[in-house]
Formats: structure tokens, sequence, C-alpha cells
């Protein structure tokens, strides 16, 4: 289906970095519990200001030297570009026989009838919509699967539920910062507790340019 994986999925170090001693705590308390496991038993765990610069310079760019930091590592982390193999699977179902795949489309209307279903369509293109018959349905929509689910009007909707996540991007494509970053990393949200849902900074390659990417999520 997919011939080079290299395309969309690539190595780069995982980190986890936290701030302030009831953080550094956690940190080596979660590194101590998870390292028992074998799937990271190659984790690093590390306080030492110098050590964590090598792992990502930028973090201790301009940094105070007075707030406890701690930080731990896997190498086995990897970046996946999701954009990348959605592209190349629909690309592999357009070659099947009896498959077809339509872009600019979008499904307004499940309805449940004796063949099957009746799917309405809106060409976002045309404006047109129409109505196609067919026996089965596979929802897929990401964040609009729930809305579908409840227009097919199926009982197994009902125990459904969804939890919105919205935020923003800032991104860098300036060489000289890019180049001193080759890291995912993962920071503490203060509002969220020990959740690490907070700022995450990552270097990605989207369309053969390497860029840095800061998410700062809007819970």
């Amino acid at each position: 289906m997919i011939e080079k994986p290299r395309d969309f999925i690539k190595a780069i170090p995982h980190l986890s970095f936290v701030q302030n001693k009831d953080s550094v705590e956690f940190l080596k308390a979660r590194h101590r519990s998870m390292s028992e496991h074998h799937f990271f038993s190659e984790m690093e765990f590390s306080t030492d200001r110098d050590e964590i610069k090598s792992w990502a310079p930028l973090l201790l760019e301009g940094r105070d030297d007075d707030t406890p930091i701690a930080a731990t590592k896997m190498n086995a982390g990897t970046e996946v570009d999701f954009g990348c193999v959605a592209k190349k699977l629909i690309h592999w179902l357009s070659k099947q026989e009896g498959c077809s795949v339509h872009t600019s489309h979008r499904v307004r209307d499940l309805t449940k009838t004796p063949e099957g279903w009746a799917v309405t369509i809106k060409d976002v293109a045309t404006g047109e919509s129409f109505i196609e018959q067919t026996k089965f349905v596979f929802v897929g929509a990401g964040g609009g699967s729930l809305p579908l689910l409840q227009k097919s009007g199926i009982k197994e909707c009902k125990t459904y539920g969804g939890f919105p996540i919205g935020g923003q991007w800032l991104v860098c494509k300036n060489a000289d910062i890019v180049s001193k970053h080759h890291a995912k990393i993962y920071g503490q949200a203060e509002l969220l507790g020990i959740c690490f849902l907070g700022e995450v900074v990552e270097s990605i390659m989207r369309g053969g340019d390497r860029g840095l990417y800061l998410a700062s999520p809007l819970v």
C-alpha cells in the first residue's frame, strides 16, 4: 500500500520538559516507573542543565538559572506526517477496482433505507447536492464523525461523546534557529496539573522544508 515509509515517518527524539520543584519530582517518579517497562528502559532522565542543553539547545537559551528544571529523553521517537499518509492511502484506494475517490465533497445527511443508506452529499466546488444509495457506510471523518453518527440515528451513537481541543501553531522557518533544534518536546501545562497537554515544540519536515512548530492548546 505504501512503498516508501520514509516519506511519512522519520526518527526524532521525544523529550518531556518540566520546571519548578514539584514538577521535577513528578517527572523523576514518572521516569522511574516508566523505565521499569521494557518499552521505556532506555529513557533518560536529567536535571543537569548542560545535558538538557545538549538535547535541546533552545530550551536553555535565555532561561534563568534559579528555577529547577528536568527532562526525559527517548531516542526511539518518531515524526509522522499524517497528511502524507492520508494522501498515499487515498491514492492506493483510487487505483483499486470498483473504488473511486471524490475530494471537495461533504456528507450532509445519512438516512436509513430498506436497502441500506441514502447519503446526502454536497459538492463544495459547485454547491450542488445529490443523494447516493449504498448498502454500507463507514464513518471516518475525524472530528466530523460524531455529527454524522447522530444523523444516522443508530442507537450506538447515543453512547459516544467528544472532548473538543483547539489551539494554534506558531511556525519558525529561520534556518539558523531551526538548525539548533532536532526533537519533539512536550511541556506541562500549569492549569492541567500533571498532564502533558501543554506546549509542544517540534521539528517537522513538510514538503521538503524543515521548520519549528510551537503548539499552544486551548482546551
